[in-house]
């Protein structure tokens, strides 16, 4: 009898401690793909067989030049983490950076519940933590970098880790947009010239015409636009003396800024172009010797999907055309002959 029952007592034992290996508790993060410039959601799932999950904690290392959103208060929270109702009831995140490496950022992310609730269902994401990308980072477009998990707990209601595994996340970056500015025509001017360029009074309005490009190859999908900065820059000849009758012109870098025309809301296809028309003033005292091109100046918006390094070509002049026939002429009260 007595042997039946120690033969009993070891088959329960031996049944719970099976039912606990075979037990899958395990953390994960997303895969992420996002471009450079932009702001993303990272997801944190986790599969759980033990129905008594009430916590977690993990540390997670980006990759360079990619941050996370730091959270350490319940403002925070409703900015940055994007909670799934059917899983968390009762719980806080918290985020907080704890150092960088060679890598990038790493940081700890804790949750729990205050009245020690358990995390309801048993797979599928149970929030999203905000992160953003750099515009100056130096990750390559069309390429998967790792989100490293260390150090990960999974703590039931009596406070024992019950993790069997995690799985790091990835980020993949997309291709971006790429502006350019073409195709600069200026009307207006009064009715004299001066040889072939137009002559303009101070105060005078004029006309621009301009195309925008995106010759990257995607679009700038988050519709944050960009502006365009419209200025009066100067000309001399390639010897560095004002411009007379030469082919050959350079921009002498002193310029006068005119206006700001801002196209905030804009989205262009990859390889779409728009072409916009504006009115403008001659400052009175534009600060220039006489000959002068118009510049413009493409400023994309945080948010517009171009990178910094797409940016080297985002500023064009009149002169940088074939014809030259956007130099003008700024009328003096001493005259020009």
């Amino acid at each position: 009898m007595k042997n039946n029952r120690l033969q009993m007592l070891f088959v329960v034992v031996l049944t719970a401690l099976t039912t606990w290996a075979q037990d899958n508790n395990r953390l994960q993060l997303g895969e992420v793909t996002a471009k450079v410039g932009t702001n993303f959601d990272l997801p944190v799932h986790m599969e759980n067989d033990n129905p008594n999950i009430v916590a977690a904690q993990f540390e997670v290392t980006m990759p360079q030049g990619v941050t996370l959103k730091t959270v350490g208060n319940s403002s925070d929270e409703t900015r940055y983490i994007t909670k799934e109702p059917n899983r968390l009831i009762d719980h806080s995140v918290r985020v907080k950076q704890i150092g960088s490496e060679s890598s990038g950022y790493r940081y700890r992310v804790m949750m729990l519940s205050p009245g020690n609730k358990t995390i309801h269902a048993n797979r599928g994401q149970m929030f999203a933590i905000r992160g953003s990308i750099d515009n100056a980072a130096t990750l390559e477009e069309n390429q998967t970098y790792p989100i490293t998990l260390q150090n990960v707990v999974l703590s039931d209601s009596l406070g024992h880790n019950v993790l069997t595994g995690y799985d790091s996340g990835s980020l993949f970056i997309s291709s971006s947009a790429d502006f350019v500015v073409r195709d600069i025509s200026i009307t207006g001017g009064s009715t004299e010239t001066w040889g072939s360029y137009d002559r303009f009074e101070p105060l005078q309005d004029f006309t621009l015409t301009w195309t925008v490009k995106n010759i990257g190859s995607q679009a700038n999908e988050s519709m944050e636009g960009w502006s365009e900065q419209i200025y009066l820059i100067g000309v001399q000849d390639d010897g560095g003396s004002p411009l007379l009758v030469s082919n050959q012109v350079q921009l002498t870098g002193e310029k006068c800024l005119v206006s700001t025309h801002r196209n905030s809301t804009e989205t262009l296809q990859a390889g779409e172009s728009r072409t916009y028309t504006a009115s403008f003033t001659v400052p009175r005292i534009p600060g220039l010797d006489r000959f002068f091109a118009v510049q413009i100046k493409l400023v994309p918006n945080a948010g517009s999907g171009e990178r910094e390094s797409n940016q080297s070509n985002n500023t064009t002049s009149s002169v940088q055309q074939e014809d030259h026939e956007g130099i003008l002429v700024a009328k003096r009260n001493d005259g020009i002959s």
